[in-house]
């Protein structure tokens, strides 16, 4: 038992003493007046007198606020119903929600107020100005940098293409699954080659994307953009066991098919790879060593498409877009002479193409980050080339081609369900897409592929009598029974570097076969 000192017990003794004073006081006021109000009748005092008005007022400033502030919400909510309505959001590049129809069923069962207040919501004044002020605060709090003149901002865990939906169909805007997120880097061990059969690998651990570039940690790689003045750049993360599984599809394919179909496969690069300063280096791994793993360990029967020197050598044009995570369509169409090259088909010069300019587009990257005010300022434009032969091709929401939809491989901006204007390729994303010419050049193509392929589409109707478009993400039947109904002699994987690498859509694209 700690003692202790007498001159402290003497002082908290005197505390003590006190404190029962005046709790014996307080008694007697308390008997003598009958409680609280009798001790304030008891004291007179002015402070005790004036309570209750203060009480009073400060009820009647509380209701007074209480009022004006719902007069204030209700004559806001009357003018927002006058104010016109937005149809598309920009920000989040989706359709908005459109007012209600009016029916009893509906207002019985409560749809009708849970549609109206989406609607509200969804057309709320200023909603975009609220939402990118928002984003605006929160990348205060951001990494943030320079870089020459430029701003500089890198947003991590941000939903991008890679980890969301990614595009809309043809038919009103549904959306649909993304096409494969950033995976997760190689772990600092050994790299063994796939087991594919007939694959081969000079892949060796000095080859590793991440061997110069990898972050802290057990070879985890957070998703991300980083913003460089106007434009941004999706963080890529090698993942070496989906990367193989990929590969084993392509080479299944390869060897089931071998002798009746040419199999041709295209991996394409991102912006990043020619855009990151090098500052930035270790915050992505290399594509450039990951398309050559794709490849080296693909059959020696499968044409692999090199696109990359291609898209290094034109990286100072506009083949990408700047706040979106796709190829532009001139891209595309350097991809498009490589394979024509290839696979010994003629094609047309791109200054003999038609084009349709389709402006103010704020893509995917643009949505994910919540706004930015200098992608804001100068906004992306779509530059389509529309195909020099005749063609009809039917959009299937299914796998067993009923109801079909004629649509338009290049549309009109009144064509389009969205503020995506990516859309505007190939009838933007469904399971399956029939296009026919009649060029009797007796080749007929089957392509897997996610949304980076529809761009290429259109360049193609040139060297095929028919083209089978397989989007893995929704498509739920079965492809060979495709292949084998239309003789189909030629097929391509077309994906770009984070497809490839995402074990979600690998999966989907496994399941075809």
């Amino acid at each position: 038992m700690v003692k202790q000192p007498k001159k402290q017990i003497r002082k908290l003794n005197r505390k003590k003493k006190g404190l029962d004073a005046s709790y014996s006081d307080a008694g007697n006021v308390s008997g003598k007046y009958g409680g609280v109000q009798g001790s304030m009748r008891a004291s007179g005092s002015d402070e005790h007198q004036d309570a209750v008005p203060d009480l009073a007022r400060s009820r009647m400033l509380g209701a007074f606020t209480v009022f004006a502030l719902a007069i204030a919400l209700a004559v806001f909510g009357v003018i927002s119903i006058f104010m016109p309505k937005p149809e598309v959001s920009q920000i989040e590049n989706r359709p908005l929600e459109k007012a209600p129809s009016f029916s009893m069923a509906a207002l019985a069962s409560g749809k009708l107020t849970d549609a109206f207040s989406r609607f509200y919501s969804d057309t709320f004044p200023w909603r975009e100005n609220m939402i990118e002020s928002s984003s605006d605060f929160k990348s205060l709090f951001g990494m943030k940098g320079k870089e020459g003149d430029q701003d500089v901002s890198i947003h991590f865990g941000v939903d991008t293409a890679g980890g969301k939906d990614d595009a809309q169909d043809a038919k009103g805007g549904k959306s649909g699954a993304g096409a494969g997120g950033t995976g997760a880097a190689i772990s600092a061990g050994g790299v063994a080659s796939p087991g594919a059969a007939g694959a081969t690998s000079t892949f060796t651990e000095e080859d590793d994307p991440n061997a110069n570039n990898r972050l802290t940690g057990e070879g985890e790689r957070e998703g991300g953009v980083i913003v460089v003045g106007d434009t941004a750049l999706e963080f890529y993360g090698f993942s070496k066991n989906t990367n193989d599984k990929y590969v084993s599809i392509v080479n299944r394919f390869e060897e089931k098919y071998r002798g009746r179909i040419t199999t041709a496969a295209i991996v394409v690069p991102t912006n990043i790879e020619f855009k990151l300063p090098e500052k930035y280096a270790d915050l992505s791994d290399s594509q450039r060593k990951a398309i050559d793993y794709i490849y080296g360990n693909m059959n020696g029967g499968v044409k692999k498409i090199d696109v990359y020197n291609t898209m290094k050598k034109h990286a100072g044009e506009y083949i990408y877009f700047r706040t979106d995570h796709h190829w532009t369509q001139l891209g595309a169409f350097y991809a498009y002479r490589n394979y024509c090259a290839a696979m010994g088909l003629p094609h047309t010069g791109l200054l003999s193409y038609q084009q349709r300019r389709l402006d103010g587009f704020l893509g995917s990257f643009y949505n994910s980050i919540g706004g930015n005010s200098a992608m804001k300022a100068n906004p992306d434009y779509v530059l389509a080339y529309l195909p020099v032969v005749p063609y009809k091709a039917m959009g299937y929401e299914n796998s067993y081609m009923s109801n079909g939809f004629e649509i338009s491989l290049v549309r009109t901006p009144e064509e389009i369900p969205a503020a995506n204007k990516y859309l505007a390729f190939s009838g933007g994303d469904m399971p399956l897409l029939h296009i026919k010419m009649e060029s009797n050049t007796g080749r007929r193509l089957i392509i897997f592929k996610e949304s980076y392929a529809n761009a290429f589409i259109p360049f193609l109707t040139e060297n095929y009598d028919e083209i089978l478009v397989v989007d893995f993400r929704y498509y739920e039947g079965d492809a060979n029974s495709l292949i084998d109904e239309y003789q189909i002699n030629e097929a391509l994987f077309l994906n770009y570097v984070s497809a490839a690498g995402s074990e979600r859509q690998v999966d989907r694209l496994a399941t075809l076969f």
